[in-house]
């Protein structure tokens, strides 16, 4: 199953970095009067911010910095911080003026342009992100993971040629970045160019073997490709790597019911829905329900703003659709046994999940039916 490239990939390196060393950078503005705003206070501030961020209490910690600024407009580091607490509460327009008013008053802060890109990203407003990002790029030129984070805007906005020319950017600033190579893989993939694809995620393999993503994009672009034998011989060895991963088991479902080897068909989507309340569990969904963990549309949408908040919308995605698919393959398999009753299971369970899947899966079955 593809991997979906979405701007969680960019909060989780961005928002990571936001915190470290935030109290050494930068210097106090002069205030009108044209004293000096008083270091310690501000230090003091900062680090009380820090802290009730670290205890989820943002909106405290929102006060705690809006109090500072009503004092003391002039240090940058408290409407930067301010800006990451308004992100964390989704107060999305409000995030923009606070890193805005960051960067009038200290023109090279790296990082509060950067994370003005991700709040832009996550609305969905490309353009303005990778605006943002370039200014960023300038501060830091020989930063390789500034055009990475810009190639998986592109991406995420199904522009894989200018994500690429990033990726490129990236891999020419750091030519062993894994990251970039495995990025590179799923934008020469959707573009169908298979060759070029196999070649960057067999490049994340030769830099770390037991990474399970280069193994996981090679069975992706060779099952795309139609080498079938060697596509699942890669997502076995992610399942080797990566034991508690759900998609690889339902990618080597899918191809043995492709085969109508229907037993191991089963198998291997049983076994990815036995990892389902597991997998559910970290993610903080609902524990397994009805022998399926079962995800309504609220629940998901609820789950998904949790996630992208903690840079794992990816996983949540994966997750969702494996289970769904993983549903959705036993349906097709019991529907090419005979078993219509299992079929008709499956189908009410991704009826339940709110997966577009169902539909189809009934439309199989109804089909069937027919004379």
């Amino acid at each position: 199953m593809r991997r979906s490239v979405l701007v969680g990939v960019i909060v989780a390196a961005a928002v990571g970095a936001v915190l470290a060393g935030y109290v050494l950078r930068g210097s106090p503005a002069p205030v009108s009067g044209g004293q000096p705003a008083k270091p310690a206070d501000v230090n003091e501030v900062l680090c009380r911010a820090d802290g009730l961020i670290s205890q989820r209490n943002y909106q405290e910690a929102a006060r705690v910095l809006e109090r500072r600024i009503q004092l003391d407009p002039s240090d940058s580091r408290v409407h930067q911080l301010l800006g990451y607490t308004y992100f964390l509460l989704t107060r999305w327009e409000d995030a923009v003026r606070a890193y805005e008013k960051s960067i009038e008053i200290c023109p090279d802060d790296f990082q509060a342009r950067r994370m003005l890109g991700v709040t832009y990203s996550v609305q969905g407003q490309i353009d303005k992100a990778v605006r943002a990002y370039m200014r960023a790029a300038v501060l830091r030129p020989d930063d390789p993971n500034i055009p990475l984070e810009i190639g998986t805007l592109y991406e995420d906005a199904n522009q894989p040629s200018q994500a690429i020319q990033q990726y490129g950017i990236a891999l020419r600033l750091n030519p062993n970045f894994v990251d970039a190579y495995l990025r590179l893989g799923y934008a020469y993939g959707d573009l169908q160019d298979y060759k070029r694809a196999t070649l960057a995620f067999q490049n994340v393999v030769r830099l770390k073997p037991n990474n399970a993503w280069g193994h996981r994009g090679l069975g992706w672009v060779l099952y795309r490709a139609g080498d079938l034998e060697r596509a699942i011989a890669e997502y076995k060895e992610v399942v080797r790597l990566d034991a508690s991963a759900l998609d690889p088991y339902v990618s080597i479902a899918r191809v043995y019911a492709q085969w109508g080897r229907y037993n191991e068909a089963i198998e291997f989507a049983e076994r990815a829905l036995a990892l389902a309340p597991q997998a559910g569990r970290a993610l903080g969904q609902m524990p397994k329900v009805c022998g399926a963990s079962e995800l309504t549309p609220k629940m998901w949408a609820t789950m998904e703003l949790m996630l992208k908040m903690g840079g794992t919308l990816d996983l949540a995605s994966r997750t969702y659709g494996a289970i769904a698919e993983a549903h959705f393959i036993l349906g097709v398999v019991h529907l090419e046994t005979g078993a219509r009753s299992l079929a008709l299971k499956e189908h009410t369970l991704l009826e339940n999940m709110g997966s577009e899947l169902s539909d189809t899966l009934l439309k199989l079955i109804q089909t069937a039916e027919k004379p």
